[in-house]
């Protein structure tokens, strides 16, 4: 394989000239979209079975030069995870959702065929955002949940300084688990079994605007970061309600949620609790009013995410909540 040909490919993706050949192609201005969009070309040009993978492994002119002819390697067999116990059910769930303050709502919205973003007060924020308006890229529709600053503080044991700084994950995460635990049919307080939490938030700004300036640490701001940082947002929830079983916050990004349910349903198995909560909550604050879309970027141009359609352009970031109640069988 000619090094010219493969350098011709990837230059008639970027957009300009390959001098490095040895240089790592992320570091040359490439994307993973860039990457995918070379794999493509490659399949056409030398081998249909070629993995999508393969521009990644071999991320050089040089590197796929002396990469493409060879045999593609088999992935590495990997050892089969030890299950221990029998199945998991799910006994309940409850969400919290733009436009649907519970699951049910939500079913009805995606029933009808209704979409729970909305679009954005175009009159309001332009005062705050003068030209905004004039970007041909800008998207004004918004997610977000309309009461996600509600919070009854008595109930859930807080005073009301103490609710005035907690991050408002956790208050939307409190109202959740315990509307999770109803729908399941237990008494989300004074069950008799141990119960685990497992789940994760996204990153927030509540505790930034509280702060102040100078973010010292004092008396008041230890006890505004343990209100505010992601880590305490399950022992928070175990802690008020009284469960004595694992509680550990999980974060991998966009598969937060995905992988709490993976750790309770392991954590069941080997016996460490007798119920599991889990699932995670996004609510983002400051309030965002629409985003800037790009192409091939991630985030959609017409404020509509059609997961597996041909109409697909992107995705748009807005705030919910998700918790099932799991128990093994």
């Amino acid at each position: 394989v000619r090094e010219k040909e493969i350098a011709d490919i990837i230059a008639g993706v970027l957009g300009e000239p390959i001098q490095d050949m040895d240089r790592n192609l992320f570091e040359l201005g490439c994307t993973s979209v860039h990457l995918t969009q070379i794999a493509q070309v490659l399949r056409t040009r030398f081998d249909p079975d070629l993995p999508i993978t393969f521009v990644f492994r071999h991320p050089s002119v040089s590197a796929l030069v002396q990469s493409l002819g060879e045999p593609v390697s088999a992935p590495l067999p990997t050892a089969a995870p030890q299950t221990i116990g029998g199945d998991i059910a799910i006994i309940g769930y409850a969400g919290h959702f733009p436009s649907a303050p519970n699951s049910e709502a939500l079913w009805e919205l995606s029933s009808e065929g209704k979409t729970s973003m909305k679009p954005v007060n175009i009159d309001e924020y332009s005062l705050k955002e003068p030209g905004i308006l004039n970007n041909p890229d800008y998207v004004p529709w918004e997610s977000h949940i309309e009461d996600g600053l509600y919070f009854d503080a008595e109930f859930f044991g807080y005073s009301p300084k103490e609710a005035e700084t907690l991050d408002p994950q956790i208050k939307i995460m409190f109202e959740t688990c315990w509307a999770a635990m109803e729908q399941a049919g237990i008494p989300p307080r004074s069950s008799t079994r141990s119960v685990a939490v497992f789940a994760g938030s996204a990153s927030n700004n509540w505790g930034n605007t509280l702060m102040g300036p100078s973010g010292l640490m004092s008396p008041s701001n230890f006890v505004l970061s343990t209100g505010n940082d992601r880590e305490y947002l399950t022992t928070h929830v175990a802690y008020r309600m009284g469960y004595t079983g694992p509680a550990m916050s999980v974060q991998t990004a966009c598969s937060t949620s995905l992988v709490a349910i993976c750790l309770a349903c392991n954590a069941l198995k080997r016996g460490e609790a007798q119920l599991a909560l889990a699932g995670g909550i996004a609510f983002r604050y400051p309030l965002s009013h629409g985003h800037i879309s790009q192409r091939d970027g991630v985030f959609c141009r017409d404020g509509k995410v059609r997961t597996f359609d041909a109409q697909a352009s992107g995705t748009m970031f807005g705030s919910g909540a998700g918790i099932v109640v799991l128990k093994p069988l």
